[in-house]
């Protein structure tokens, strides 16, 4: 596969961990949470970078790394009932973040012309009206969305953060080097996945179905058939926040697409609304090149369609190339492109010299 996109001019990037971890190390350890599985995933990262490292210069250690604070089982922690759940989280998130250090020092000693990140799940969060209260809910939502990537970014974990476990009664375990550890190995750049935005309340209101962060709806925006906003301007004043954040650090967008109910038809799947939407969202990250943010990459999610981790489903479709399969595991699996497939692909060729 590295060959193969080399063939053809495209640049590998690499996640080392996108939401999997081996069944038999869950079942033993119980997750991210035991902190036996860094030296685990060290092992492991190691052996890759060392093969691949004269073929790819861009590694990422973990996909939606923050995401240990949403969905702590979808990226490989365990909680039973009874448990100190946010303490698990934190601390599993925290293993997450030492772990992607470790590689990070590991690279920039030996190769270091190879960049790596840690990626994480991000949305602009709105405040559902300018009432202070409103704005300080989207503000705190923020933080905690942010938090990962400001300790990447930093190399320490931020006061806000601090003071988020301490209300919490969260209680992490640090290791003796920990700290150092996250001061002296920051990420080389920063991998985000963008899908929609969210409203912030400071009341209770109806929630956007689907939206996997949580929020209120938002009047403004459009939403797919499972209830996420469709906000490409968003995706602009995401990438200026983080690079006015992170003082111009590079960024790239490693996820961006749209989950939908495609219909094959004579081995045809016309997917207008997909075109509309990357047309829309490429754009939009044209726009903030414009405006000056270091965007060095652009990955659609996804090539072909897969089951969607958030719905569990293979009717929820994401990719470019349809595959014939269904939510009951019944199909052939035969692929066939998709409208959007040929869209991208004339887009790709338009600016492959830019």
């Amino acid at each position: 596969m590295i060959d193969r996109c080399r063939e053809y001019g495209i640049e590998p990037i690499i996640t080392l961990s996108h939401l999997e971890i081996p069944y038999a190390l869950f079942e033993k350890y119980d997750g991210w949470q035991n902190h036996c599985f860094i030296d685990h995933f060290i092992r492991y990262a190691c052996l890759m970078i060392d093969r691949y490292a004269y073929k790819v210069k861009y590694w990422i250690t973990f996909n939606e790394i923050n995401c240990a604070l949403h969905f702590p089982f979808v990226v490989g922690v365990g909680i039973d009932r009874g448990q100190d759940q946010k303490s698990i989280m934190y601390q599993a998130l925290h293993n997450l973040l030492i772990a992607n250090a470790k590689i990070i020092a590991y690279v920039h000693a030996r190769y270091p012309a190879l960049k790596v990140d840690g990626m994480i799940a991000h949305a602009p969060i709105y405040p559902l009206t300018c009432r202070p209260l409103d704005v300080l809910a989207a503000k705190r939502q923020e933080r905690e969305n942010l938090m990962a990537g400001d300790v990447m970014v930093h190399g320490h974990y931020p006061s806000y953060a601090l003071k988020m476990m301490a209300d919490e009664n969260v209680v992490v375990k640090f290791e003796k080097d920990d700290l150092d550890l996250l001061k002296n190995n920051h990420v080389d750049f920063l991998a985000l996945s963008y899908y929609n935005s969210h409203a912030a309340s400071a009341d209770k209101h109806e929630m956007t179905s689907g939206n996997l962060f949580g929020g209120a709806k938002n009047p403004y925006l459009k939403t797919t058939s499972w209830g996420w906003p469709i906000d490409p301007i968003g995706l602009r004043i995401v990438l200026n926040d983080l690079s006015e954040r992170y003082d111009g650090l590079p960024l790239m967008i490693t996820e961006n697409g749209i989950g939908a109910k495609d219909t094959l038809v004579n081995g045809k799947v016309h997917d207008d609304y997909r075109i509309a939407y990357l047309k829309e969202h490429l754009a939009m990250a044209e726009a903030a090149i414009g405006d000056g943010v270091n965007l060095i990459a652009y990955t659609v999610w996804s090539f072909i369609d897969i089951i969607s981790a958030s719905g569990r489903q293979m009717s929820k479709r994401y990719g470019l190339v349809y595959v014939d399969k269904d939510d009951a595991g019944n199909g052939t699996l035969a692929r066939y492109k998709k409208d959007s497939f040929a869209f991208y692909q004339a887009y790709l060729a338009k600016h492959r010299s830019c």
